[in-house]
Parts: structure tokens; C-alpha cells; sequence
């Protein structure tokens, strides 16, 4: 996996919407049994669809499943939303799933690789929302991330 810095956005609005919305009642405890991500706290505001799926394997739609729906928080973060809408048709995309993460001071997001068909035709974008510095390190190579700062990974390698 590698990333790419693609530019600065001004996110006062949508910080100061996740800060105030923010609650831990929201949070998702699904991804706290995938190791590689469980030490962050996630939201979600896309979710894969299971509107008449066949239930085969719990992680079967995770993995492969390309319907997406707003979940049910997504109206408390609608600048959040409209934001990853705005972003994603400009470039000529769909918006996908969307979270916004939290990770706390100390915690680590283990590395990975996004498998599954899912992620075959999607890319994935992360935008800093807050942070004093936190460095990601990717193949060997550390990045300080900054406020503001959207960055874009390749997931497929």
C-alpha cells in the first residue's frame, strides 16, 4: 500500500459538526474483531446494503457486497456527507462506503491490504480532520499527517 498527499481542504465546518455530533453511542463495535483496526473507534455514514441479501457468511458483504446505503447516523453529519458527495462526483466517482475514525492518542491502525471485490473498483481517501502530527507509516516510508490534509491510498497493493 502507498499514499499520495492530494491536497488541503478547509474542514472548520465539517470538524466542528464531527466534534459536536461525535457520541460513543454511535460508535461501531462490528470493526473491534478486525484486528487490523481495532483499536479505532469508527462511525459510519455509508454502509453495504442488506436490504435482500442471503446471509452465507457474515463477512461475505463486507468483503464483496456493493450495495451502499446512508446508515443511520448519517444525518448528524450531513457537512461531513456532502463534503465526500461533493468530493466524490468532481471526480467523477461514486461515493461508496464512508466512516469517519477516530484513534486516540497511542493507538495503531495495524497494516493492510483491502481484499475482497468490493475494493477491486473503489479507491480510498482519507481526510485529517484532527490532529496534532500523527505520523502513518506505509511500506517504510513515515508521513506526518496535518489537519486538512486529504490523502488518497492505493489499497490494491
Amino acid at each position: 500500500m502507498n499514499c499520495k498527499l492530494i491536497g488541503n481542504i478547509d474542514i472548520s465546518a465539517i470538524k466542528k459538526e464531527v466534534l459536536n455530533n461525535w457520541s460513543e453511542s454511535f460508535v461501531s463495535q462490528s470493526r473491534k474483531n478486525i484486528f487490523c483496526q481495532a483499536e479505532a473507534d469508527a462511525i459510519f455514514l455509508r454502509v453495504t446494503s442488506t436490504i435482500n441479501r442471503i446471509e452465507v457468511n457474515p463477512d461475505f458483504y463486507h468483503l464483496h457486497g456493493h450495495s451502499v446505503i446512508n446508515s443511520k447516523w448519517c444525518s448528524y453529519f450531513y457537512k461531513s456527507l456532502q463534503f465526500m458527495n461533493l468530493f466524490s462526483t468532481s471526480n467523477k466517482g461514486i461515493l461508496s462506503r464512508a466512516l469517519l475514525a477516530k484513534l486516540v492518542m497511542g493507538a495503531t491502525v495495524y497494516p493492510h491490504i483491502d481484499i475482497g471485490a468490493y475494493y477491486v473498483c473503489r479507491d480510498r481517501y482519507h481526510l485529517v480532520i484532527q490532529s496534532s502530527g500523527s505520523l502513518m507509516t506505509i511500506n517504510g516510508i513515515e508521513y506526518e499527517w496535518k489537519e486538512g490534509e486529504l490523502w488518497k491510498f492505493n489499497n490494491k497493493a
